[in-house]
């Protein structure tokens, strides 16, 4: 998107001169975005932290905690002993001479059970154990993810709300230069031109204030989403745009979420193949019990020994199978740690660039073009530049007004990008800059 310090009319070049007769004038501070007037719902979150906060709570972060309980209930049912199977079996109850009416017949009652070999149990409770840290940390990572959401989207609903102020401003001053242009034009100092040079250049800044207006309530109607609430939950929310104060500090000792859940997912397919090799030992089967014969009225032991012999499956395409699973997983263990390096060398840059923009045109730029439109004010009401000018200059002002909030934004925007691919999000902001200031109406 091409940034607005791009388009700078040439009439702004040709009046530098007249900076040097500019006298300084009293600038008032622009204080803060404020809340919308909607601010009507009771405990509605006022701070980030209040966002992160509902946010946390939502029913997205209940759902991951019902996906964890879940992980853990299963990792309980691996740690399960199969059940004994109880049989009841009847033989020679029918049939001739002797065997007919139960005369011969044997009934036998027995109790079978499985027993699991080569560590079967274990390493099954231990695939369990990795499937549950993966979901947890696959938890943790979402919820990660759910705060860094929220805090670009505090940021621009503030960022909308910053736009709205200069847009009231600019259509403050274009009101009072339709009034002055009104006053010129009775009083024949100025042409007809000029008034309705002023009522088009009014009705644009009216335009862009509604549009202006429109963008905070759809910011707000998108931040208060994230929690499932409506508009006027987030309208109270308060702020400016500001640099995490505890980003460089506490990133320092965190390792980036997408390395961890990646090493996770390497335990876990470890784990796989344990199993899947214990799975070729086959099971033993033992069998105790009672056998009662009608015809003499005895009562005898049985029992029984049964294993799978392990000829035509050993388990060796699972085997194989879980192997290839962990190469894979030990591959995007280690592009993980090279995107996150190379991920977080490039948000680094995006700060210090958008960074350094926002300064530039707070201390260099804005500045000078306010010097010029109040320039250009003067002299259009003395007669000496034309309301196209003014018109330019007021144009340029607000641009590069709303460029540095296009900076913030994508200053807050990489931050916060490399809070979440580090592990941290903060719920505090810190100012970078010194307050912008309003143009005087000399």
């Amino acid at each position: 998107m091409p940034k607005r310090t791009d388009r700078v009319p040439a009439r702004l070049a040709m009046v530098a001169g007249v900076f040097l007769v500019w006298t300084p004038a009293t600038h008032a501070q622009t204080q803060p975005p404020k809340p919308s007037a909607r601010c009507v719902v009771a405990g509605a979150p006022q701070t980030l932290g209040d966002v992160l906060g509902r946010v946390a709570g939502s029913p997205r972060a209940e759902a991951i905690a019902r996906e964890l309980a879940a992980s853990e209930a299963l990792e309980t049912q691996a740690a399960a002993l199969p059940n004994p199977q109880l049989d009841l079996a009847m033989e020679d109850f029918a049939g001739t001479d002797n065997y007919a009416n139960y005369g011969q017949s044997q009934t036998t009652l027995s109790v079978a059970q499985r027993l699991e070999l080569g560590g079967r149990r274990a390493r099954r409770t231990e695939v369990a154990q990795r499937e549950t840290a993966v979901q947890r940390v696959r938890g943790e990572r979402q919820t990660l993810r759910a705060a860094a959401v929220a805090k670009q989207a505090t940021v621009a609903l503030l960022a909308a709300r910053a736009r709205l102020a200069i847009r009231q401003d600019a259509r403050r001053l274009a009101e009072d230069a339709l009034t002055q242009a009104k006053r010129l034009a009775q009083s024949g100092a100025a042409s007809i031109v000029e008034a309705d040079r002023a009522t088009m250049a009014c009705a644009t800044a009216s335009l862009d204030l509604s549009a202006a207006e429109r963008d905070v309530g759809v910011a707000e109607q998108r931040l208060a989403a994230l929690w499932g609430d409506d508009a006027p939950a987030a309208a109270c929310i308060t702020g400016d745009l500001t640099l995490p104060s505890t980003l460089t500090r506490e990133a320092a000792r965190q390792r980036p979420p997408a390395v961890v859940m990646a090493e996770a997912e390497v335990d876990a397919r470890k784990a796989d193949v344990e199993l899947a090799r214990a799975e070729a030992t086959p099971d033993v089967e033992v069998l105790a019990g009672v056998r009662h014969r009608t015809g003499p009225s005895d009562v005898s032991a049985v029992a029984g020994l049964g294993v799978e012999i392990p000829i035509f499956d050993r388990n060796n395409g699972n085997i194989a199978a879980a192997e290839q699973h962990l190469f894979a997983a030990q591959a995007q263990a280690a592009w993980a740690r090279r995107q996150s390096e190379s991920r977080a060398q490039q948000l680094r840059q995006t700060i210090a660039a958008s960074r350094d923009r926002a300064r530039r045109l707070q201390s260099e730029v804005i500045p000078a073009a306010e010097r010029a439109h109040a320039s250009l004010l003067r002299a259009w009401r003395g007669g000496a530049a034309s309301s196209l000018d003014v018109v330019d200059a007021r144009r340029t002002l607000i641009g590069f007004r709303l460029d540095r909030i296009d900076a913030l934004v994508d200053l807050h925007r990489a931050a916060t990008s490399l809070e979440d691919s580090l592990g941290v999000v903060s719920p505090h902001f810190e100012d970078i800059s010194v307050a912008p200031s309003t143009p005087s109406q000399d």
